[in-house]
């Protein structure tokens, strides 16, 4: 069992098409996913700080609570930033997981893909009494057939066009209420907010 394992994972780890093709759509799923929380952070960051600062034109709040304002603010985004990079690690996936993803969006695969990768991988064995043409066969099969599916498919960016558009719109609404107060008295504000009594 150990030899056809052996000789398995030398036949299949020719197919760096596979691999690279695999490995690409990761960094894919990771990239979209830390765009995603970092429109989310900045957007949540920036709606924050402009509602401190329509709280403190209304209520013209003493230097300490605008202080203990300013620091619950940076807390609850500093806590956000940490939760964007953590993307970098945790949406990670092996080349099981997306082999498993890519067979569910395209079905032309039929289990192929996964049973190459298991094998270059030597998570399976090829019996003893099988001719090495027949791995060999599967696996050319399955690059064939990666030529007609982009894996990047798999990704799914409808949530970070959601949070980008939700940057934009809360961008615009806080320019907006900069244009309305005035830059005189934004200037004002924004010294308060900072320290200014």
């Amino acid at each position: 069992m150990a030899e056809a394992t052996t000789s398995s994972r030398k036949l299949v780890s020719s197919s760096r098409l596979l691999s690279r093709r695999l490995s690409s759509a990761g960094n894919r799923i990771v990239a979209t996913e830390f765009l995603r929380r970092l429109a989310s952070t900045i957007a949540l960051g920036l709606l924050l700080f402009s509602l401190a600062l329509l709280f403190d034109w209304f209520a013209e709040l003493s230097v300490t609570n605008r202080k203990i304002l300013l620091i619950a603010i940076v807390s609850v985004t500093a806590g956000h930033v940490i939760w964007t990079l953590a993307s970098l690690v945790t949406q990670k996936k092996s080349q099981e997981e997306l082999a498993l993803m890519v067979e569910k969006d395209h079905a032309g695969f039929d289990s192929r893909l996964i049973s190459a990768v298991q094998f270059a991988a030597g998570k399976a064995a090829v019996p003893a009494n099988a001719p090495s043409s027949m791995v060999k066969a599967m696996v050319t099969e399955t690059e064939q057939e990666a030529g007609r599916f982009q894996f990047g498919n798999i990704v799914d960016r409808r949530k970070m066009a959601r949070s980008i558009l939700l940057l934009i719109g809360i961008i615009v609404l806080a320019g907006s209420g900069g244009l309305i107060i005035g830059k005189q008295n934004l200037e004002i504000l924004l010294a308060r907010a900072f320290g200014a009594s």
